[in-house]
């Protein structure tokens, strides 16, 4: 079931502002003491304007003149180093600003005493800037400001208007409204005998805190009011206050056009404004952004998201605290998926590493922790939600509505994890919370009640579920029409009837369901495009369910529909996703997605051709993307500068997302600071890059159309092109009920149904440990017996379930390729056995391996293999065999490892046979080789695509946690910053010109796995980089056996043969001399991908 999990949006304006007067004539003895006044003068008009460093620097100049000519207790260097921690807090650097205002405090005291206004002054903004820090001691402070004021003042003396505004304002964020409206009372009551700039605050802060208590009429009629005050002063930064705050409001209220309206307003404001400019339309442009996202205009409210951050940034710099609701917003709307999300909040929360906490904080923990969970990463998502939750609790009268928000999600987050008592304690927190603002009916009720449906839901509770469920839609249709919360609440009915065989209904509610997210064309709802994928997907699942009890044409060509406008939506999707990491997650939905089709086309047809295109289409999406991408960039004409600078973009992110894994995973002190840096580089990398990209499609529209025009390889296509007479296509589809196996020769067609009655996984596993878990001592040595059986049994019981079924339609001899899905990539086809092994398990040569009867190759797709074989390199190699081999000086096990294995071409540990690897390959053909210190990652890099074949016997390491970081290890050079290590991200930024790579070295063929996607590694990496064919491995190989079988791989290469059959030869070679070398392990693990012809 589907759950409601609510992201916070937050305005930019501060629970109340303040203002700071400056009573006093600065004095000095002697006549250099003019200079100083005049910069510190200059600092005043400086900071007005908000020219913030410019401030600082006349107001430090000012403080060094005083203190060298009047001396360290003058009041010149008191007001100079006031002024410093004035600008300190307007930076956001509380903590740092205090340092200066005591100081400056200390001095007032000891040379004017406590009862005058520069001492009343220095206690206020002390005051403010505890505001941040700790309340009492703001309230404090501020209190203390009043008394010295209240002696020294007549009671309706707007100097005491100041104070009472102030203070009223330290209340606010405390929570304590009540004092905090008795303040402003006595401020409101001066103003009107003696009109005051801070009558227009007084009445604003009075509607946030009416805002807070949900109370928009009240709230709406302070803003009026502080409105009209501007409009009587014709004060710039009042009106832009007031209309922005009415903006914001009228968004709250759903009023989406009339915020559309004040905010215009507001600019026509700043577009005269002499100073501040970017801040007051940074701040107007936010207001935007969340106006057109409530009307739904999706476009608009990304470009006021967008401009409002730079136009803030430009204003405060990169560290001020104001930016934070800033990147919030574009998590919130312009990001494409969690990833991207995650950019823009981890920024936030870096910034807030260099600045004083504030409440904004809170916000971002909450929505960085339902980006996580969105991730599936429940256990960060708890974390940080508990973190907001706690920092809301501080001022709980101020926050209800955030602390029913924390709650809820907390509350999803259990119930994900199967905490289901914890989960519903969370629901009922959060309806106590709302109870304090709103009452019933109300969407946010809605809201609760669905999740506790769907926490029944989950239980298999489903009276309860069903209650539930209709209460909050009585809910929702008595107070709003939320289409998110109306999609959510009839996608888990029609989840939930159909779980009751009640499929009339269940269609009734998928339908509504998707009504919900959808626009008036019937395409989706921008906004809701994953659950109109989700609902459509739905849709077909519940129509096959009914077909199989009422068998209807109609209701299969529904199934269908239903299918295919999820296949369409995601593929949409998919395209406008800025992140591949989003890009990976999207595609989760691919195989699920066609398995229905393919389901629902084998009902009409056994052989369907539409079954074999939905399974192409399901597998290494991203990839394929990528081949039409590079197309897209040779047939179009976009200019050479322009890839020149993508190159470039691309090339500093490896490099900069290389060092960020690397102090991500050391997680100490130290790398804390250097890693802030690094992300704020890449930050503004991606900045770059996505407007390139967004230029690239806007100009340039025919690499547009080229770019989205994804082709996918039918079985017309496959039989007429990719096959030859005697060559059999296994392509695989890893469903989540069946296995389905389709079979394609030059003239032969069929799909076979194999249903998933057992333990794939575990057979696999079984297998893969049976052959390589002694070896990589991962099991000990007295269980090499028993990872004999464990071998023979599953390669065998794999062979029954994956081969047998389709054995009939393989003639004898025919070379196959396997096009392998989800986990069956992490076995070598070759190793299967076609009968049961023999009495006597150690004699491997007697094994009867599938090896023994066919030359085997794999690719990704059928799509990707046409275009590995037809790929034409950007130049012609100049050069034939490239060899390296480096030197390793000793264990230099990395850091980033996870799952590894530390044995034969591992660990880092010194090879013994690798140069003489490529020194006898260079011997059969020729080339150039690099071995032990020349052997670099630069060396490689640099030479890498002058070469046809390319051949590194090497360190690797696979990383199955994120493929990105799977590596190969060169010769590391002393002192280099560089770690040698040629990471995936980086191959991804080559060009090869390569017919042939071998990766011979550990686990090269492995990495991460992700549904849709495959496995995410090396060998992905060097065929996008331009590979025709590779060779890798699935585990850590020996190093002699390797050196062995590679020689002979490429002596059999030498006289003709094709790849998958110099393989295969050179893999028969070692079984028939028997013993114990004849173990799969030393063979078994090479595997050829994609193009097998002969090499010329």
């Amino acid at each position: 079931m589907k759950k409601l999990t609510a992201l916070i949006g937050f305005i930019i304006w501060s629970a109340y502002t303040w203002g700071q007067a400056i009573d006093t004539v600065l004095t000095g003895t002697q006549q250099d003491t003019s200079i100083a006044r005049h910069f510190l003068l200059r600092s005043y008009q400086y900071l007005e304007e908000g020219k913030l460093a410019e401030a600082y620097s006349y107001a430090l100049n000012a403080q060094s003149i005083f203190r060298s000519i009047s001396g360290v207790e003058s009041l010149g260097n008191a007001d100079a180093t006031y002024q410093i921690g004035h600008i300190r807090m307007d930076e956001g650097k509380r903590n740092l600003a205090k340092v200066f205002l005591f100081e400056s405090l200390d001095i007032y005291i000891k040379t004017i005493g406590e009862n005058n206004t520069l001492t009343a002054n220095n206690y206020e903004i002390l005051g403010v800037c505890y505001r941040g820090i700790n309340l009492d001691s703001a309230i404090l402070f501020l209190e203390k400001s009043l008394k010295i004021r209240e002696q020294l003042f007549d009671s309706l003396d707007r100097r005491l208007a100041l104070s009472y505004f102030n203070l009223g304002g330290a209340y606010q964020s405390a929570g304590d409204f009540e004092n905090a409206i008795i303040q402003y009372e006595k401020c409101l009551k001066i103003s009107r005998e003696n009109p005051a700039a801070e009558i227009n605050g007084v009445f604003y802060n009075l509607g946030l805190i009416y805002s807070s208590k949900h109370d928009l009429a009240k709230a709406r009629e302070c803003f009026q009011k502080a409105l009209q005050s501007g409009l009587i002063s014709n004060n710039q930064n009042d009106l832009t206050r007031s209309y922005l705050s009415l903006s914001y409001l009228e968004t709250e209220a759903n009023n989406c056009d009339l915020a559309i309206q004040y905010g215009l307003s507001g600019l026509k404001i700043t577009a005269d404004a002499q100073f501040k400019k970017d801040l007051m339309e940074g701040q107007i442009y936010h207001a935007l952004g969340g106006a057109n996202l409530c009307k739904g205009d999706f476009v608009e409210s990304e470009a006021c998201n967008l401009k409002s951050f730079n136009l803030l940034r430009r204003a405060l710099g990169n560290n001020h605290p104001f930016l934070t609701t800033a990147l919030n917003s574009l998590a919130i709307c312009n990001a494409t998926g969690p990833f991207h999300a995650e950019e823009y909040l981890l920024m936030a929360l870096d910034i807030f590493q260099k600045a004083d906490l504030s409440d904004s904080y809170y916000y971002i923990c909450s929505n960085l922790a339902e980006n996580y969970a969105t991730r599936h990463e429940v256990d960060k998502a708890i974390k940080y939600t508990e973190i907001a939750l706690n920092g809301f609790l501080k001022s709980p009268d101020g926050y209800q509505h955030e602390i029913g928000v924390v709650w809820g999600n907390l509350g999803n987050y259990y119930a994900a994890k199967g905490h289901y008592a914890q989960s519903l304690d969370c629901y009922g927190k959060a309806e106590q919370a709302y109870l304090q603002i709103y009452t019933r009916p109300n969407e946010v009720f809605a809201t609760t009640y669905f999740n506790i449906a769907d926490n029944y839901f989950r239980q298999n509770q489903f009276e309860k579920a069903d209650s539930f469920l209709n209460l909050s839609i009585s809910t929702l249709r008595k107070t709003s029409a939320n289409n998110k919360i109306l999609n959510a609440i009839f996608h888990n009915w029609a989840e939930l009837e159909a779980k009751k065989f009640n499929y009339p209904l269940a269609l009734a509610n998928v339908d509504s369901a998707i009504l919900a997210a959808s626009n008036r064309l019937g395409n989706f709802n921008e906004g809701l495009s994953e659950a109109f994928v989700k609902s459509n997907l739905l849709k077909g699942q519940i129509c096959l369910q009914f077909y199989q009890k009422l068998p209807q044409v109609s209701i299969l060509k529904d199934a269908m529909a239903g299918f295919q406008k999820a296949e369409n939506t995601l593929q949409l999707c998919m395209n406008s996703a800025m992140r591949e990491s989003d890009k990976i997650q999207l595609m989760e939905y691919a195989p699920v997605i066609s398995e229905g089709i393919i389901r629902t086309s084998l009902v009409t047809s056994r052989n369907s051709r539409t079954a074999f295109i939905s399974s192409e289409k399901s597998k290494s999406g991203l990839l394929r993307t990528a081949f039409q991408d590079a197309y897209a960039k040779r047939i179009t004409n976009v200019p050479d500068s322009l890839l020149s600078k993508e190159y470039g973009l691309k090339v500093n992110l490896a490099f900069n997302e290389k060092i960020e894994y690397g102090l991500t995973e050391k997680d100490t002190a130290q790398s804390d600071g250097k890693l802030i840096e690094i992300r704020r580089q890449i930050f503004n990398l991606y900045q770059q890059y996505d407007q390139l990209i967004q230029r690239l499609e806007t100009d340039y529209p025919e690499y547009y159309q080229a770019k989205y025009n994804l082709q996918t390889e039918t079985v017309e296509s496959v039989q007429r092109d990719l096959l030859q007479p005697n060559q059999t296509m296994l392509e695989y589809f890893t469903g989540d009920s069946s296995i389905f196996i389709f079979v394609l020769r030059k003239d032969f067609y069929d799909v076979v149904e194999v249903p998933r009655d057992f333990p794939l996984e575990d057979w696999i596993k079984s297998m893969r440990s049976g052959i390589a878990d002694w070896w990589t001592k991962k099991i000990p040595e007295d269980q090499y017996s028993a990872s004999l059986s464990w071998y023979g049994k599953a390669a065998h019981n794999l062979y029954q379930k994956l081969i047998a079924p389709v054995a009939r339609f393989i003639p004898t001899g025919d070379q196959i390729i396997v096009i392998s899905d989800g986990v069956l990539a992490y076995i070598p086809f070759e190793a299967l056995l076609t009968a049961p092994p023999p009495a006597d398990s150690t004699r491997f040569h007697e094994y009867k391996y599938w090896i023994l009867d066919h030359d085997i190759s794999y690719c990704y797709s059928a799509t990707l293999l046409r275009e590995m074989c037809e790929r034409k390199h950007k130049v012609k190699p100049p050069n034939g065999f490239l060899g390296m081999a480096p030197t390793f000086a000793g264990n230099t096990t990395p850091i980033l490892s996870s799952n590894v294995d530390f044995a034969g071409r591992f660990g880092h540990d010194s090879l013994t046979f690798n140069v003489v690897e490529v020194d006898s390959i260079q011997h059969i053909w020729g080339g150039q080789i690099f071995t032990g210190l020349d052997a670099t990652e630069k060396c490689f890099a640099d030479t890498a695509w002058a070469y046809r074949i390319i051949h590194t016997s090497l360190h690797g390491e696979a990383n199955d946690r994120s493929g990105d970081y799977s590596f190969l290890a060169f010769y590391e050079t002393p002192d280099s910053i560089e770690n040698e290590w040629l990471y995936v991200r980086e191959v991804y930024n080559l060009t090869l010109n390569a017919d042939l790579v071998t990766l011979s070295a550990c686990q090269t063929g492995l990495g991460e796995l992700r549904r849709g996607e495959g496995i995410i590694g090396l060998t992905r990496a060097f065929t996008y980089a331009g590979a025709k064919s590779i060779v890798n491995t699935l585990w850590s190989v020996d190093d002699e056996r390797t050196m062995q079988l590679m020689i002979q791989f490429y002596h059999n290469l030498k006289t003709g043969q094709q790849k998958d059959v110099a393989l295969g030869n050179a893999k028969r070679d070692f079984i028939r001399k028997g013993g114990f070398w004849a173990h799969p392990v030393f063979w078994a693990g090479f595997i050829g991908i994609g193009d097998m012809r002969a090499l010329d």
